[in-house]
Formats: structure tokens, C-alpha cells, sequence
């Protein structure tokens, strides 16, 4: 235990004796306690005591298997593992003592930037190894992070913590429902900490082997490198996202002269497949001390990236051989350097080359002669291909722009930019492109375009990169051939943060122009109206459409503020008045009742369509109310064929769509509509999982629960279609089955992990109605201090076969104007109930024309 000299002070005085410990000065606290520097008065050693919180200690179960564990890892005679010298307990306080290291973390390390390459190498060879020993005992660490990662002056590396993690894990109600375990167990505050650097196994809750601390070391050896973690997220469940489904950014985004071995040695420690990962540390050992070697004698030759050419005068074979497309020799540079300390200068670069010998630089100059030759040859070749040949490309993905800038809060304009395109070029009449839906899925991994291609059906891919600099934007894009992976297009624009919207105007116009695609007088004119002309309104019109991506009721809230802002500074800005309707209707005031919520998101979204009767978005928003909450379902059809007739290759207005129309009893068209919604989104979750729903209502359960796999395929993290799984598992008598998947929303969902796990508990003791007794309690609590749906309630008095009940919160559901009782009229979880006369005056109130 570290520890460096941040003290937490002298202890008090009811604690300067401990056991037989002398408390001298505090040196550390967090979620696992406080740790002190000791006096072991019996042996008369210096130690560090950490002293346990109750929270970690009052189930004897548990630490009866921490002491186990603990007594295990003492026996570990590793120089990189701490010692463990004594564990027990007084008047109630449990304690651990460990000998005194005199060093610093690796996050006091990492506190100043990036460790150098050689260095991270050495602490990635010294961790393995202690994980190497401790897996052969074995013992599974759990929690490798830099905090628990050491090293003392002489460059010894000590493991902190072996054992601890075990302490943290709570009992859980059987093996059966280990995938659905408590993601959050550990102190809030270090929860962001910890899941940083989880493996997937260990996020999902599933059985851990010493394969979950061979990821954290790549966690950790990617941020030792880098200076930042290889996942990102603003939140918890952002950050399980970013584990559980995307792929880090490769070094190189960040490094110049990344080491190719170690890139691969990154991504098999990464790999979120557990079979595909090391699977012994030995096998990891071996391979970073290859690359430490490498790296080391590596020290007169440095290489220059390819994206650095234009900024050369003369070319050396290396570069040279990428220029022709050709792979670069694995060479490896003096230090490498975060990208932040590159230079751009040219005579620096060429004078740091190091050219060796005069006769090896003649045979090279004669072979730089003859690859400029091939160069400008095959640059001929290429230009008179481009220029003269087929360039006829008909679809298009337009993957997420990449956020290069430091500042993170800065993702919105990637994201926006992206979007934007998305949005812009769809108006090219000749030019099928892939929705937001379809290509979000690839944010944060390193897609191939030849992959996305095959993936999405689409014969080009642009791709591009966003820096903020000061109050300057740099965009640089590429146009790629999906079969060919050949450039069409790129270019780089710089211009100020006032021209964004003409950047994205320029990005356009010069695909149209180079994929020879005709811009129609109607098109040209819609990409030349932009929608305000206020620069500052337009970025918080775009952070409001990041965080209504996010679609959260929190995230909501905070995209509702971005619009009204935005609407606020120009208040002619329609788009931003109708996304301020949008937040009101599908959940932004999701504490407060539809009487409040509804009659607000329609009179904003009237608003939008007086300043421009154009908005698609303001009509869905209409269509919503007026099916949700007036049951007006005339005009909601209205509205939604108004919509479509305004974007037919918008998706989301084809799904809503079909939502209603299934509930509304018209199955057959709900098909077709969700057919056209899929024809333009093929790769769409979201629309999958709606198709699950239609043929759910349809009671067509086995093409429902193929449509909702094929969504949880697409998107693991999407809560609705594990829910729609569970109500499928439910009619068809499948309790065990429906719990696990409601379980499994509850999670995504990020409910509280003590709830869950009560919900385990229940259903392990009392079975279905165990499980949804629990529910009714924690419907009733929430009910106290904030809005709760009545079809909430009536769904668990139907679960629990209280049919008066029922009746009395389906009642109340339509008197609250409650969006939900729409889908009384088709869901087969009432078809008991059909017949009565109770229910059968219910349902006529819903729909008088049933």
C-alpha cells in the first residue's frame, strides 16, 4: 500500500492505539477505508494498517471468504506483490496490515501526462508477472487500476489490494442470475474508477478467471501510453456501453511511432471476446518483453507518419513505400510522444533522421530515384482513372466524425457535424445514405471501410476527424471506395467557429460534385436555406441533438435547455423550437403527469410550424399528442402521412408510423410501414426491436422474439428490446426466461443495484408474485414523491391477479391521459380479461370506433 506523502493527518486520539498498532500519520483514504502508517509494536516494523469500513464487513459470509482469500494471497512470495502481514479485528474494526512501500501509484504517475513507452512497458512486464503468480495460486485480483499499481524508487513494481476486491462482491441469489448482478457495489464516488477499467465478463456479472485482470492490464498499458482510458463515457452506464460494445481508438490516434507490436499486444488484452485474449499472463509477459526489446535498441531510427509527408521535402524509402500504398517497415522511433508534442517542423524532422553512412545514403538516393519514378506513375495512372473513369457511386455511410479535440465536452460538434452530412446529403435525389442509426453503432471503434460496406450495403464511406482550436475548427475528410478501399475524395477545411455550417455546406457540394451526383434545383436550394443564420444558436441547437441521442428523461432535460437556448437567441430558429416539443413529448418531464407534459409539447410544437410549416419533427410531434393524449386518431394518422410526405427517407417517421398503426389493430399495414422504415435503416436496433413489438401484438411469437434477437445483436445495451423479450417470454409461460430479461433492462436501464438485487431475492423466495409484490412496493414508494404511470400499476395488480385492482389503474390510466392505455384495444397480456363487461367499457373508452 503506497504510499506517497498526501496525508489524511495524525490520527485521532481514540485511534493512535490500534491493536497492537501504533497509528502514526494518515496516508490515504477511499472507498475500501482509510489507510495509516503503522507501528507494529510486537515486531517493531513500520506497516501500512487499513482499517475496513462496517459497510465491507458486516456479513460474516463475506468476510469469512475476504479472510480465506486474503490468507491465500499472504502466501504469495512475489517481490511485485505486497506482503501481507496480518489481518483481524478490534472492538468491531476490521484491519489489514501490509509491509510499508515508500513510491508512488501509477495514477500519481499518470497525473503528469502519458508514461514514457519503455517505462509502461516495463510496469505493463512487472504487473503480469505478479498476476502470473497469483492466477497459479488462484487468486483473481479483480480490480487492477493505476491505484493499485505501484512503484518504488529502485523501480520495483508492487500490486496493491491482491484479495480486497473479493470483500466488495455482495451474495447474490443463486448462480442463476449472475448475468444480471449489481454492476454498481463499490462506493459512488469510485464507481467511474472501477468501471473503467472492468473486462465485459466482469460488467456483465458473469464468472471471473484470471483472464478479467489480463483486460484491466490492457486498460491500464493503454492509458500508460496514451495519458487517457481506452473507454470513454460521461456516466456509468455511458462508460459500460463504451466496454461492453465499442472498440478503443488504436494508439496511433494518439502516438506518432507506435510500435505495431504493441498495438496488437493492446488489442489481444483487449479483445472483448475472453477466448480471443491472452489466455495465461505468461503469454503476455513474453510478448511485452519482445517489444521492450525492440523498442529499447530502437534508438537511431525514427520513423515519420504518413499523415506528416506533405510537411518533407524529400522522401526515404519508408515513406516512400506508404506513399505507393505499400505496408511501412515496423520500425520504431526514439520516444514516442503524445500528439499534443509534435512539432511541425520540417528541418527538424529530416535533420532527426539519422541517414547513416554516405555509402548506404548513395544506394539510397538511387533507390528513392526509382520509387519517386513508380510514385509519380502511379499517381498518373490513378489521376486518369479518377478523373476519366467510372465514378458512379449510388450509397453512402457517413461514419461518426472522430473528436480529436482535448476537450471532450466538445463531442457534440463531431457529433453534430456527422449528423448534419447525414441529413444534407440525403437531399441528393441520386444518393442512397445510411441513417444516423445505422452508422452510430460504429462511434469509438476503428472501422474498416471495406467492412462497413459489406455491413451496411453501401459502396462508399466518408470518414473524417474534428479538432477545436481556440475559436478555429479543422475538419478533415475522406470519401473512400467501400469495395476498393481507394480515396474518391478528401480534403481538409479550416475555418472559423462562426462558419460551421458552411464547412458542412462545402463538404456536400464537393461529393455531389465528385460522385457526379445531381443536385436538384429543390436540393440546392434546401442546402443554401440554412435553417438560422445565428452561429452561436446553431452549436447549442447541436448539443441539444447530442444529448437528445443520448435519450435518457435526464438527458432529455438537458437537450430541452439547449434548444430553448438556442431558440432564444434567434427565435425564428423553427428546428429548435420543434426539438424543444419533441423533449416535452417523449420524456423530458417524465416526473410530471401527460396533463402537464402533452398540452405543453403541443403548443410548442404549433409554435415551430408557424415560423415553418416544413418541420417533419414538429408533425411527429403532433401526431404523438394527439394519439397519446387526445386519442384523437384521425388526426394523428394525418399528421404522420404529413411528416413522411415532408422526409420519405427519415426513418424514424416510418416507425413511429408503424408503431401506431399496430396499435391501432391494423397489423398488416404496421408491417409494410415498419418494412420501409427497415428498407431506408437496415442496420437500425431501434427498428428491429419495433418490428419485434408489431408481431408481439400479432401474437406471432417466434418471428417476434427472431426480430428482437437480431436488435439485441445490433445493440446488447438497448433496454426496450430486452423488455419487449421478457413480454414475449411472459405469454408464452416462460417466467424463469421473462425475469432474466427484465432484469437485464432494469440494469441497462441503471436502477438502483440494490433494488435488483431485492428483485433477485424476491423471485428466489416467492417465485413470479414474489418478484412483482417487490415491484408494486417500489411503484408505490416512487409514487410518493414523483409521477408514476397508472399502466405501470395495472400491469403488476394483472401480474399478481388482483383484477379489481386492474380495473381501478387501467381506469385511472385513461383519466390521466396515460399514452400507454392506447394498447389495450391489441395486448395480448389482457386477453383474459376480454369479454368482461368492466373491461370491454374501458376499451370503449379508449377507442370509441373498437
Amino acid at each position: 500500500m503506497a504510499w506517497a506523502p498526501q496525508t489524511l493527518g495524525s490520527p485521532s486520539a481514540m485511534l493512535k492505539n490500534f491493536s497492537h498498532y501504533i497509528l502514526l500519520n494518515g496516508i490515504g483514504a477511499g472507498g475500501m477505508g482509510e489507510v495509516y502508517l503503522a507501528e507494529d509494536s510486537r515486531l517493531g516494523r513500520k506497516v501500512a494498517l487499513k482499517i475496513l469500513p462496517a459497510a465491507f464487513t458486516n456479513d460474516e459470509d463475506r468476510v469469512r471468504r475476504f479472510a480465506q482469500e486474503a490468507r491465500s494471497a499472504s502466501a504469495l512470495n512475489h517481490p511485485n506483490i505486497i506482503t501481507i502481514h496480518d489481518i483481524g479485528q478490534t472492538e468491531g474494526r476490521h484491519y489489514i496490515a501490509t509491509e510499508f512501500v515508500e513510491g508512488e501509484t501509477l495514477r500519481q504517475m499518470l497525473a503528469r501526462g502519458a508514461v514514457a513507452l519503455s517505462d509502461s512497458l516495463e510496469i505493463g512486464i512487472q504487473t503480469a508477472s505478479a498476476l502470473g503468480a497469483a492466477h497459479t495460486a488462484g487468486i483473481v485480483h479483480r480490480d487492477i487500476k493505476p491505484e493499485n499499481v505501484m512503484r518504488r524508487p529502485d523501480g520495483y513494481v508492487k500490486i496493491l489490494d491482491f484479495g480486497l476486491a473479493k470483500l466488495t462482491e455482495q451474495a447474490h441469489a443463486g448462480d442463476l442470475y449472475s448475468l444480471t448482478r449489481s454492476l454498481f457495489e463499490t462506493t459512488p464516488g469510485l464507481v467511474m474508477g472501477t468501471i473503467a477499467y472492468m473486462s465485459p465478463e466482469q460488467a456483465r456479472g458473469l464468472p471471473l478467471d484470471g483472464r478479467t485482470d489480463l483486460f484491466s492490464l490492457g486498460v491500464v498499458l493503454y492509458e500508460m501510453v496514451t495519458g487517457r482510458r481506452p473507454f470513454a463515457g460521461e456516466t456509468a452506464s455511458d462508460m459500460l456501453v463504451s466496454i461492453l460494445d465499442r472498440e478503443p481508438p488504436s494508439l496511433s490516434r494518439f502516438l506518432d511511432g507506435v510500435p505495431s507490436d504493441l498495438q496488437a499486444v493492446v488489442n489481444r488484452l483487449l479483445a472483448k471476446d475472453i477466448s480471443a485474449r491472452y489466455q495465461t499472463a505468461a503469454e503476455v509477459i513474453v510478448d511485452l518483453k519482445r517489444t521492450k526489446a525492440r523498442v529499447d535498441s530502437a534508438t537511431e531510427t525514427p520513423v515519420i507518419r504518413s499523415s506528416a509527408l506533405s510537411q518533407v521535402d524529400s522522401l526515404d524509402l519508408p515513406t516512400a513505400a506508404m506513399t505507393a500504398g505499400q505496408p511501412a517497415p515496423d520500425l520504431f522511433a526514439t520516444s514516442v510522444r503524445p500528439r499534443a508534442e509534435r512539432t511541425n517542423n520540417t528541418a527538424a524532422t529530416v535533420a532527426g533522421r539519422g541517414l547513416g553512412p554516405p555509402t548506404v545514403w548513395r544506394r539510397r538516393r538511387w533507390m528513392l530515384a526509382l520509387t519517386g519514378l513508380i510514385v509519380v506513375l502511379l499517381m498518373g495512372v490513378l489521376a486518369f482513372w479518377q478523373f476519366f473513369g467510372d465514378e458512379r457511386i449510388e450509397s453512402l455511410a457517413v461514419l461518426p466524425f472522430v473528436n480529436e479535440s482535448t476537450d471532450r465536452g466538445t463531442e457534440y460538434l463531431s457529433d453534430g457535424i456527422t449528423e448534419g452530412l447525414i441529413n444534407s446529403l440525403s437531399q441528393l435525389s441520386d444518393l442512397a445514405v445510411m441513417s444516423r442509426n445505422s452508422v452510430f453503432r460504429f462511434k469509438g471503434k476503428e472501422a474498416d471501410a471495406q467492412a462497413v460496406g459489406r455491413d451496411l450495403g453501401v459502396a462508399s464511406v466518408l470518414v473524417g476527424r474534428v479538432k477545436q482550436e481556440g475559436d478555429e475548427l479543422v475538419i478533415n475528410a475522406e470519401l473512400v471506395d467501400a469495395r476498393s478501399r481507394r480515396q474518391i475524395w478528401g480534403a481538409q477545411f479550416r475555418h472559423k467557429m462562426s462558419d460551421l455550417m458552411a464547412i458542412q455546406e462545402q463538404i456536400v457540394s464537393s461529393i455531389a460534385t465528385r460522385l457526379r451526383v445531381r443536385l436538384s434545383t429543390a436540393a440546392r436550394q434546401a442546402l443554401a436555406e440554412r435553417p438560422t443564420r445565428n452561429p452561436e444558436a446553431y452549436q447549442l441547437y447541436l448539443r441539444g441533438r447530442y444529448y437528445w441521442n443520448v435519450g435518457s428523461p435526464s438527458a432529455l432535460r438537458q437537450a430541452d435547455e439547449f434548444f430553448e437556448k438556442a431558440a432564444a437567441l434567434d427565435p425564428a430558429y423553427a428546428l429548435a423550437i420543434a426539438g424543444c416539443a419533441a423533449c416535452h413529448a417523449f420524456g423530458a418531464d417524465s416526473q410530471e403527469p401527460p396533463t402537464e407534459s402533452m398540452p405543453k409539447a403541443k403548443e410548442v410544437a404549433l409554435a415551430a410550424l408557424k415560423r415553418d410549416e416544413r418541420i417533419a419533427d414538429a408533425h411527429l410531434v403532433l401526431a404523438r399528442v394527439s394519439w397519446m393524449y387526445d386519442r384523437d386518431y384521425q388526426t394523428a394518422e394525418r399528421k404522420f402521412q404529413r411528416a413522411i410526405e415532408l422526409e420519405p427517407a427519415a426513418p424514424e417517421a416510418h416507425e413511429q408510423y408503424a408503431q401506431f398503426l399496430a396499435l391501432m389493430g391494423r397489423g398488416e399495414d404496421a408491417l409494410a410501414a415498419i418494412g420501409r422504415a427497415r428498407t431506408i435503416d437496415p442496420g437500425s436496433a431501434g427498428i428491429k426491436q419495433t418490428t419485434g413489438m408489431i408481431y408481439y401484438y400479432q401474437r406471432r411469437y417466434d418471428e417476434a422474439l427472431d426480430a428482437l434477437k437480431q436488435a439485441v445483436k445490433l445493440d446488447p445495451n438497448l433496454a426496450a428490446a430486452h423488455e419487449w423479450t421478457a413480454f414475449v417470454y411472459e405469454q408464452r409461460n416462460m417466467k424463469l426466461e421473462a425475469i432474466e430479461q427484465f432484469l437485464i433492462a432494469r440494469r441497462i436501464a441503471t436502477d438502483r443495484p440494490d433494488y435488483l438485487t431485492e428483485l433477485k431475492s424476491a423471485y428466489v423466495r416467492s417465485g413470479w408474485q414474489g418478484f412483482w409484490r417487490r415491484e408494486l412496493a417500489h411503484l408505490q414508494a416512487r409514487a410518493v414523491s414523483s409521477y408514476v404511470p397508472a399502466t405501470q400499476f395495472a400491469d403488476v395488480y394483472r401480474r399478481i391477479e388482483e383484477r379489481q385492482q386492474t380495473f381501478v389503474w387501467l381506469g385511472k390510466a385513461i383519466e390521466e391521459h396515460d399514452g400507454k392505455i392506447v394498447a389495450l384495444k391489441v395486448d395480448p397480456a389482457y386477453e383474459g380479461f376480454r369479454g368482461d363487461r368492466q373491461f370491454e367499457e374501458l376499451a370503449r373508452r379508449v377507442n370509441p370506433a373498437q
